[in-house]
């Protein structure tokens, strides 16, 4: 086969059909188009066009017990196609589905001695949809009969009162209570016909169903209400019958919830001359339905006696016990049902998948003549149900399974392969939880580990992990298997009954495989695949990663602690700055080069996240306490770039939001936002909040932090701050003009350097600048206070001496942009000077560079003589590497790190910094916490009076600068 055709089939798939599913399977490494299957094997075509051969245990969710295209089947669907045979032969008499009847038939009347009625379906779904129907409408001809009976015995009452019977006068004041008081002012026979009424308005009352937790029924509308899992019912829920889902095993519930749907009806008879009221009741449970294994909820068989206390209780209140075996059927357990090893009947018994030999889409509902109504068969029809192609077919599925011995197969390659899985779970107790099962039903269920690969805890809090485990048996060992649907971390195992040991035995060294991975905790070798990487190593070979892995506090545990000692939980969103820091986030994923980290972050960023990476208290020294979770987002920068150079930022935005509906939905009180995604929200406004949460997106304490960093370091290298120059690259950006702002108090020149169209935004700047540099110099004239950076150089000026002697009534009502044309009136050399040139930077020994170009702006010749501090912020960096190879009198910051109080030992995520230091962004949400700010804080634009405040704050709670920060941030 030519692999473009294969490919372009595939994106018709992914395309047309199911986009969504199609991204995950390939995500997971399964999206794979079988091209053909033969016994308990299957072929795909890789990549390159060559054919991959697979061992098949997955088994179509059960539907392939006679195996894939089994010889004898084939011949038969053959025979029938080429003979002609009718495939819609409705109102006529179906002689296959007949044929199939009786035997299903028989083997329940030999099985529960009791006579059966079988009706087909297309497909499990719709079997169950079908029992649905029966359930409800042998329950309702039950409740008609009743009210039938009772409706007589009223008539005949009212006749009897019409002659002179009278009621006792309880039975009366009863009776008044259930019809109200007005009703006992008309004659007896009136009574009676309200109460009529009163009685089928009561057994109109909606029908109870009972379920178990963990089941899985079918994705129909009807089969889904009896589906457990919410994720697939609760966006449809209004559309269907509401199902009491009950816990497995306790019969005491199952009492309850019987006694709670009791109806009461009422009646009244003659007794020794008199009438007497007489209480009639039902239960208006109409079925309950159970898998006796329940299979996608993890393959957890039902305990006997609870079964057998079901059965009593169907017994008892009148409702048929319906026991879908659609996957335990048709032998895959070692008996035709499960339930005959349990020796439970059930009133309806469902069978699909394999009844059709994997070539036929049919199912049948068994059910016992005492809850039969003739009259369902009138209502009830399919277009496609009881055809001779599907009949004929189930029917040869019967003999194959009676001449080839499968039951006793099924039951004996059962044993071995349970014994052969309980054998790996000894040897890998901490990696496998339990195995469970009947037959070749059986499921492997995976736990996690506190301590270890941060990937793999992710993979597993995601509910992902079994898809990946999937993954990495087709791809490196040629295994198929899935986990159950609602139990993630479980691995179904359904082979044909033909399974060879040999295979067996493949499949066993391939889950030692994964076995030891998940014991040495090595994510590389788990999810290298699904960057093409189909090297399986030797076991010896395999590194391990456990010891690398230093214990925690777990989230859980952490929550505990909280609930009495904290006084806030904030979350932190953040992300990868750099790929190449994937390493330090998990060092399992150390075998990664940074090429193949960016391919397999692209790859897994779909299918994880939002999590908590880790939960920690920080503690101020006011003695306030904080619970800080660290939300990691599955992203990094470059990815970041990417999307928004795509137009596709709405993809990222969409992460982000659902990250911050996931910290809300912990009760996290404030949010703050690292790196990007405080960029592709527009600094947090374009979040949608669903309760008051404070947001931030942390640039207050940042540019607190970064001034002072910037000041620091210029100290260090010997730079006068009265005879520097401060310029900032982009000034007319908000980040960039508050450094201005609060660099004018230190420095006497700022350089403000943009482009064209900014020229406006940046003279309105100069003009504030001078304005609070006027009220700075006229305070501190007064008070004789020692004057520094741009309100110590103004008192040099003629034109603000002038401006100085005049009245405070007479002087311009904007001083600020007096000052400005008045400054460039009287000289060349303004104390703030507008720029479009970047040649211009040769005056600045401190700079500050924040432009929102993609590419590098600030190269050697930009540089001064003398010693010069850059602090870079902008993302990319302005600062290209050339002038850190070739100026060794500058020094390239990004800002500044902080240091938490009393010693922490806060480590961020993928960071490799030291204990207790933490981005400002970082940061600035836990002083949020500490002080118990509700409010929005560096939300969208900032001012100068936020980045003041939150460093008094920060002083207050003992967070200070540890140094200028060297690497990228969030």
């Amino acid at each position: 086969m030519n692999p473009q055709l294969n490919t372009a089939s595939s994106s018709d798939y992914a395309q047309y059909c199911q986009p969504r599913l199609s991204e995950m399977l390939n995500i997971a490494g399964l999206d794979k188009h079988y091209f053909k299957g033969e016994g308990s094997r299957l072929w795909y075509h890789d990549d390159d066009g060559s054919e991959k051969e697979v061992i098949d245990f997955l088994g179509g969710y059960g539907s392939t017990l006679l195996g894939h295209n089994h010889p004898q089947l084939v011949t038969h669907a053959v025979a029938m196609l080429q003979g002609g045979m009718v495939h819609h032969g409705q109102l006529g008499m179906r002689r296959h589905a007949g044929e199939l009847g009786r035997r299903l038939a028989e083997h329940m009347q030999a099985t529960t001695g009791r006579p059966h009625m079988v009706l087909q379906a297309n497909s499990g779904a719709e079997a169950v949809e079908l029992a649905l129907k029966l359930a409800e409408f042998g329950k309702r001809a039950r409740i008609d009969r009743l009210q039938k009976r009772i409706d007589g015995d009223l008539y005949e009452a009212a006749r009897a009162s019409s002659e002179g019977l009278s009621m006792r006068a309880a039975d009366l004041n009863i009776l008044h209570d259930l019809l109200g008081e007005a009703a006992s002012t008309l004659p007896l026979s009136e009574q009676f016909a309200l109460l009529t009424e009163f009685n089928h308005k009561a057994a109109s009352a909606r029908p109870v169903l009972l379920g178990l937790e963990r089941a899985f029924h079918g994705k129909t509308t009807g089969a889904l209400q009896l589906t457990n899992n919410s994720s697939y019912r609760q966006p449809f829920e209004r559309l269907g019958a509401p199902v009491h889902f009950l816990e497995p095993g306790k019969l005491d519930a199952v009492q309850d919830v019987i006694v709670s749907s009791r109806v009461h009806l009422y009646t009244v008879l003659e007794s020794d001359g008199e009438l007497v009221l007489q209480r009639q009741e039902f239960s208006n449970v109409s079925a309950f339905f159970v898998e006796p294994i329940q299979g996608e909820g993890g393959v957890h068989p039902l305990d006997i006696g609870y079964l057998q206390g079901l059965r009593a209780c169907a017994d008892a209140h009148d409702f048929p016990l319906v026991i879908d075996e659609i996957q335990t059927g048709m032998g895959r357990t070692g008996s035709l049902l499960y339930a005959e090893q349990l020796s439970i009947r059930g009133d309806i018994c469902l069978l699909g998948k394999s009844l059709g030999g994997a070539l036929a889409k049919i199912s049948a509902i068994l059910v016992d003549e005492e809850w039969y109504e003739p009259e369902f068969g009138l209502l009830h029809s399919s277009t496609f149900a009881e055809d001779d192609y599907s009949s004929s077919l189930a029917c040869q599925v019967l003999d194959v399974i009676e001449q080839e011995g499968l039951l006793e197969q099924c039951a004996s390659k059962g044993r071995k392969l349970t014994e052969a899985l309980n054998g790996l779970q000894q040897t890998y107790p901490e990696v496998i939880r339990e195995v469970r099962g009947a037959g070749l039903l059986l499921g492997l269920e995976f736990m996690p580990r506190e301590q270890g690969s941060t990937t793999l805890r992710d993979i597993f809090m995601e509910g992902r992990l079994g898809y990946v485990i999937a993954g990495y048996l087709l791809n490196k060992h040629g295994i198929r298997v899935a986990p159950t649907l609602s139990s993630p971390a479980t691995i179904r195992l359904e082979p044909a009954a033909l399974i060879t040991d040999e295979e067996c035995q493949k499949l066993m060294a391939a889950l030692t495989h994964v076995c030891e991975i998940l014991r040495r905790q090595n994510a590389y070798e788990m999810s290298n695949y699904i960057i093409g990487n189909r090297h399986v190593p030797a076991l010896d070979e395999m590194d391990d990663y456990r010891a690398m892995f230093p214990h925690a506090t777990s989230t859980a545990d952490a929550d505990a602690d909280e609930e009495i000692n904290v006084q806030k939980k904030v979350a932190f969103l953040g992300h990868l700055s750099i790929i190449s820091n994937l390493r330090h986030w998990d060092p399992s994923l150390a075998n990664f080069s940074d090429a193949e980290a960016s391919a397999w972050l692209r790859k897994l960023s779909p299918m994880v996240g939002p999590l908590v990476h880790k939960s920690e208290v920080i503690e101020s020294i006011t003695g306030e306490r904080v619970l800080l979770e660290f939300i990691t987002l599955y992203f990094d920068s470059e990815m970041i770039v990417e999307q928004v150079k795509a137009g596709k930022q709405h993809e990222i935005r969409d992460c982000v939001q659902r990250a911050v509906d996931y910290a809300v939905e912990r009760g996290c009180e404030a949010i703050g936002f690292g790196g990007y995604s405080s960029v592709v929200t527009g600094n947090c406004k374009r979040v949608q909040l669903r309760q008051d949460v404070a947001l931030t997106s942390g640039n207050s304490l940042t540019v607190a932090m970064g001034i002072q960093a910037l000041l620091d370091t210029a100290a260090e290298q010997g730079i006068e701050l009265e005879k520097s120059c401060f310029a900032a690259v982009g000034a007319a950006g908000n980040i960039a003009s508050i450094y201005s702002e609060l660099m004018a108090s230190h420095v006497p020149r700022l350089l403000l350097i943009g482009t064209t169209a900014s020229i406006r935004r940046m003279q309105q700047l100069a003009k504030n600048i001078y304005d609070e540099a006027f009220e700075d110099l006229l305070a501190k004239r007064e008070t004789r206070a020692a004057l520094s950076g741009v309100p110590r150089a103004l008192a040099t000026y003629a034109c603000v001496d002038k401006l100085l002697a005049l009245p405070a009534a007479a002087r311009p009502v904007d001083i600020g942009a007096y000052l400005y044309q008045a400054l460039q009136e009287e000289t060349l050399n303004p104390p703030i000077r507008i720029s479009e040139n970047l040649d211009d930077l040769t005056e600045a020994n401190l700079i500050l560079s924040a432009s929102t170009t993609p590419a590098a702006l600030i190269y050697p010749q930009h540089i001064a003589e003398g010693p010069v501090v850059i602090c870079d912020i902008a993302v990319p960096l302005d600062v290209d590497a050339s002038v850190r190879e070739q100026c060794s009198n500058v020094v390239v910051i990004q800002g500044g790190m902080v240091r938490l109080p009393l010693d922490s030992a806060y480590t961020i995520p993928g960071i490799p910094l030291e204990p207790g230091l933490a981005f400002a962004c970082n940061a600035e949400t836990i002083i949020m916490g500490f002080a118990n700010l509700k409010s929005h804080y560096s939300y969208g634009k900032i001012t100068k009076d936020q980045v003041q405040e939150i460093s008094r704050l920060a002083k207050l709670h003992g967070l200070t600068l540890a140094r200028p920060r060297l690497e990228a941030s969030y």
